[in-house]
C-alpha cells in the first residue's frame, strides 16, 4: 500500500537559533500561501525543534513520515546554546533521520564554513543545501520546491509500480475468466469426438467398453474420458477462486471512497498534471471485498499511467447518478480517444487486450472482469472527444 503523501506536507525545521529559525518558518509560510495552494495542496504543516533531543521527540511521533526536514548541522544535544553544541551532533542527527527513514527528504541549512560536512550529507542522501546568511525568502524557495517536486515524483513512481503489483493477481484471474468460453468449447468438442469414436467402434467392430476393457481402442477412449474429467475438475477449482469476491462486506459512501482515492493519489496527480474532481453526491453502495476500490483506483491510475510527468494539463471529472437500481459512477477525461475496437472488447467483458501492455486499456479490461464478479459492470464510450468510463455498482440495500 503506497502511503498518502503531501496532502498537507509536514516540514520540520531543526535550528537552535530562534531568530534564524523564525526566518525559515516565515519563509515557509510565505511559500505555502503563494505557491502550494496552486497545486491543490492544503499548505504546510510546520514543526520546530531547537536541539537534537527535541528533534528526535518530533521525529518519533506516531504520525505519518515527515515530508521534509530542514536541518542545521551545528546543534546542541538538549538546550539551545549549551556546551554540547557541535557539528558532530547535527551529523549524527542526519544519520539518525536517514537510517531510520524518518523523512522523505532532508535539506541542509548551514554556513559555508561547514561546507565539508555539507558535502558528506549530500553524498549521504540530502536533497539540497541552503547557506545561512542573506535573505531566506530569496534562497530557500527554489531548493525547497525542487526537493518537494522530487519527493512527489518518487511517490508517483511508487504508485505506478504498486499498481502493477496490484494488477497482476487480478489479471491472472481475468485471463482465466476470459478463457472460460474457449475451454468450454474445447471440452465440448473433445467430448463429442470421443463419443463419436466410441459409437463408431461399437457399430463397426462390435466393441463393448465394459467387456473389451483391454482392447487398445477402448483403453485410448478411457484415457480421453479421464483427461476431460480431470480438466473439468481443475476448471471447477479455478472457477471457485474466480467466484470469490461476491460476498458483500460493508456499506460505503462512494464520494468518501473517491475523496480518499484522490488524497492517496495526490502526488501522482500533481506530477501528471491532472485535475481530479470527485463528485459530491451522497450515494451509498455495497462494497464487496477489495473489488470496488480496485476498480475505482484502476480507472484513475490506469489513466495516469499513460501520461508523462509534467506534461500537458489534463482533467478527470467524476459524476454519480442512480440508474437501474445501481450507482453509475462516470469518469470523464480529455485524453486521446479510446479506439472503437478496444471499447467494444471492454464493453463485452472480453479477454485482456494482448497489445495494451500495462496501460490503461489493459487495466480496464482486467477491471471489467473484477467488476462483473461482484455484480458490477464497466462501460466505455466516447462523446464529443471525451472518454467516458462508467462503473455501475450495486446500491446499498
Amino acid at each position: 500500500m503506497v502511503e498518502p503523501i503531501l496532502v498537507r506536507p509536514r516540514i520540520l525545521v531543526i535550528e537552535d537559533d530562534y531568530k534564524t529559525r523564525q526566518q525559515i518558518v516565515d519563509c515557509l509560510t510565505s511559500i505555502s500561501a503563494e505557491l502550494m495552494n496552486q497545486k491543490g495542496i492544503s499548505g504546510f504543516e510546520i514543526e520546530e525543534a531547537d536541539s537534537v533531543e527535541h528533534a528526535k521527540t518530533c521525529l518519533r511521533q506516531p504520525r505519518p513520515c515527515l515530508d521534509m526536514v530542514l536541518l542545521d548541522l551545528n546543534l546542541p544535544l538538549r538546550e539551545p546554546f549549551d556546551q554540547t553544541e557541535s557539528t558532530d551532533s547535527g551529523l549524527q542527527l542526519f544519520d539518525f533521520i536517514m537510517s531510520g527513514k524518518m523523512a522523505k527528504g532532508v535539506i541542509i541549512v548551514s554556513s559555508y564554513s561547514e561546507y565539508k560536512n555539507v558535502i558528506g550529507t549530500m553524498r549521504g542522501g540530502a536533497l539540497d543545501f541552503v547557506a545561512k546568511g542573506g535573505s531566506f525568502s530569496m534562497s530557500l524557495p527554489t531548493p525547497l520546491l525542487n526537493a518537494l517536486a522530487r519527493v512527489m515524483a518518487e511517490a508517483s513512481t511508487r504508485i505506478m509500480s504498486q499498481r502493477i503489483c496490484d494488477l497482476v493477481p487480478y489479471a491472472e484471474l481475468g485471463l482465466a475468466h476470459g478463457f472460460r468460453g474457449i475451454f468450454n468449447e474445447f471440452q465440448r468438442s473433445v467430448t463429442a469426438v470421443v463419443d463419436d469414436i466410441e459409437r463408431y467402434a461399437r457399430e463397426r467392430y462390435g466393441l463393448d467398453v465394459e467387456k473389451d476393457a483391454n482392447d487398445s481402442l477402448v483403453l485410448q477412449l478411457r484415457s480421453h474420458h479421464k483427461a476431460v474429467l480431470k480438466a473439468r475438475q481443475e476448471w471447477s477449482a479455478l472457477q471457485a477462486e474466480l467466484a470469490q469476491g461476491g460476498n458483500y462486506s460493508e456499506v460505503a459512501s462512494i464520494e468518501k471512497v473517491l475523496a480518499g482515492l484522490r488524497d492517496s493519489l495526490l502526488s501522482a496527480l500533481v506530477v501528471k498534471r491532472v485535475a481530479f474532481t470527485p463528485a459530491d453526491d451522497s450515494v451509498k453502495v455495497q462494497t464487496f471485498d477489495k473489488d470496488t476500490p480496485f476498480v475505482l483506483r484502476e480507472i484513475i491510475v490506469g489513466t495516469l499511467s499513460e501520461l508523462p510527468d509534467y506534461g500537458e494539463e489534463r482533467e478527470i471529472k467524476v459524476g454519480i447518478r442512480i440508474s437501474d437500481g445501481r450507482a453509475a459512477v462516470t469518469f470523464e477525461d480529455n485524453l486521446d480517444p479510446i479506439p472503437e475496437e478496444e471499447m467494444k472488447a471492454i464493453n463485452e467483458g472480453r479477454r485482456i487486450l494482448p497489445d495494451a501492455n500495462f496501460g490503461r486499456l489493459w487495466g480496464l479490461s482486467v477491471a471489467q472482469h473484477v467488476a462483473l464478479r461482484g455484480g458490477g459492470e464497466l462501460s466505455v464510450k466516447n462523446e464529443r472527444g471525451r472518454n467516458l468510463v462508467t462503473y455501475h455498482i450495486p446500491l446499498a440495500s
